[in-house]
């Protein structure tokens, strides 16, 4: 029942026929299996053989159909030039990347005429169910009203999102999108700059002007002007100029107020190339305002650039611009920085004459600071003479000088080797009820070096006494070993005794000073250890 080859057969008769030899029915057993291995071994490769012929044939057919239909049907032919304006001029900006811009911007976009296959059907449906609808009414649920910050991050987010389905939908745009939702593309634009600025994510507002001109969505002056002023707000100067350039790159022509602040901008960032390109542009469209001019005047003025500033003065007077105080102070301030004090007292004449001579109804322009700075020129120069006929000059005008004026009055004294009159000008200056500062107690310290006497020292304790809340500690270590050094000159050793003790008195360390004479060095241990 086994049959013939079984192994099973042979250990039946092994046991009904004992007179067989063992060893032949091992033989005969072993056999048996050998063949029955081969047998099933064959059967399992022909098998697997005949599966593999199958699975080969069918991927066959599959390639050659996909061939035959590759050939056979149309491709979806898309737009690889750069988008262009309505005048066919390439519009600077779109299809380029912009510098450190999370989104994205590609080299090309799609033409709205080859969204559709040749049948007229879209060649994605879009539904107010489909995945990128929802995602816009998201972003419009959260940028309604006034976005959070949490809000604004997210709409970002899911714009991101968006685009990434769009961009993966053959022939589908945001704009599309908008269209569908019944949405004005503009306004959803409008709406995710808004939330940019509110996430303080502005390196994202390049990336969706970018978008916008892919999609050729409208772009509108106010837009531009609105982002730009958005990000002044915030302080961020350079990227406003990003997009004042994008706007000029759009073909919009910005007004005058948008050039002036463009200006004003470009002086905050420190870039005079393009300060001075702007203030251009707006000078070829209307007289620059005095907000303008100011930013260039300052400008100018930081890089002690005389003839630059000058030039730009005479054009305010060219086009009667109205000069203030303020714009005339700018001006002298960089003639005094650049050296050319001659000009300033030139200019502060051309100004000063009418008014002495009263044949103008327009207020003074002149004041306590145009005097003032021409003062410092004058004490920069070392000249005390011209700049002590200036001060009494102004006062014959009717200004009252302030404590700057004397201040600067008093170190061109000490400049011009005059140290007595400085210390005069101290006693015109309490006439005028105005009290010293700690720079009048500087500068006339400086001055005891060049009429050292007894009288003038103990001044000096008097004023370091009076000023000794302002001066602090390192500017304290300074003076009192001068003033102890002009008493030591003097051989008082009374003098030195009070300067020492004033100078313990109110905590000054003086460990680099010492007295001439071994007397003095005694006295200075006495007050040490009193």
């Amino acid at each position: 029942p086994f049959g013939s080859s079984s192994p099973e057969f042979y250990y039946v008769l092994l046991f009904t026929c004992p007179q067989l030899h063992l060893k032949e029915l091992c033989a005969a057993t072993l056999a048996s299996c050998a063949n029955r291995y081969n047998h099933m071994s064959f059967e399992f490769i022909s098998s697997l053989l005949a599966e593999a012929q199958l699975e080969l044939a069918i991927f066959v057919v599959t390639f050659c159909v996909a061939l035959a239909l590759h050939c056979l049907l149309p491709a979806n032919p898309t737009r690889t030039h750069a988008k262009t304006r309505k005048d066919g001029r390439s519009l600077k900006g779109s299809g380029k990347v912009i510098a450190d811009s999370p989104i994205p911007q590609t080299s090309a976009t799609e033409d709205p005429a080859v969204k559709r296959a040749s049948g007229g059907a879209p060649t994605v449906t879009l539904t107010r169910t489909s995945r990128p609808c929802r995602c816009m009414d998201q972003i419009l649920e959260l940028v309604r009203e006034q976005p959070s910050t949490v809000s604004a991050v997210r709409a970002l987010d899911l714009y991101e999102e968006l685009r990434l389905l769009s961009g993966c939908s053959s022939g589908i745009s945001v704009s599309d999108v908008a269209q569908v939702c019944r949405q004005n593309p503009v306004n959803f634009y409008s709406a995710l700059v808004n939330c940019a600025i509110k996430a303080g994510r502005y390196q994202y507002i390049q990336g969706l002007f970018g978008d916008m001109i892919q999609n050729d969505v409208n772009r509108t002056l106010k837009l531009y002007e609105g982002a730009m002023k958005q990000l002044a707000g915030q302080r961020r100067f350079g990227m406003a100029l990003d997009i004042y350039d994008t706007l000029l790159a759009d073909g919009f022509q910005p007004s005058a107020t948008t050039c002036s602040c463009a200006v004003a901008f470009a002086v905050e960032t420190g870039d005079m190339r393009r300060a001075i390109g702007c203030f251009e542009r707006l000078s070829a469209l209307a007289t620059p305002s005095i907000r303008a001019y100011m930013s260039m005047l300052r400008a100018h003025g930081a890089r002690r650039d005389w003839p630059s500033t000058m030039a730009l003065f005479r054009d305010m007077q060219r086009r009667s611009v109205r000069i203030d105080s303020l714009a005339l102070n700018v001006v002298l301030a960089t003639a005094v920085a650049s050296g050319r004090v001659q000009q300033a007292e030139a200019l502060l004449n051309e100004f000063e004459q009418p008014q002495a001579l009263k044949q103008t109804s327009e207020p003074p322009i002149t004041d306590v600071i145009s005097y003032n700075t021409l003062i410092k020129g004058y004490s920069q120069d070392g000249n005390f003479e011209s700049a002590f006929e200036v001060l009494h000059r102004m006062r014959a005008r009717g200004l009252r000088p302030s404590a700057i004026t004397f201040n600067t009055a008093m170190d061109a004294a000490v400049r011009g080797r005059q140290g007595e009159a400085a210390w005069e000008l101290l006693g015109e200056m309490r006439s005028l009820g105005l009290t010293p500062d700690k720079f009048s107690c500087s500068i006339l310290t400086r001055a005891l070096v060049q009429c050292p006497t007894r009288e003038r020292v103990f001044s000096g304790l008097n004023l370091l006494r009076e000023t000794d809340g302002e001066c602090d500690k390192n500017l304290k270590g300074r003076l009192y070993p001068t003033v102890a050094d002009t008493a030591a000159h003097l051989g008082d050793n009374e003098l030195v005794t009070s300067v020492l003790t004033q100078a313990r008195e109110f905590d000054v360390s003086m460990p680099d000073w010492s007295p001439n004479g071994a007397k003095l060095r005694c006295l200075d241990e006495q007050v040490v250890a009193d």
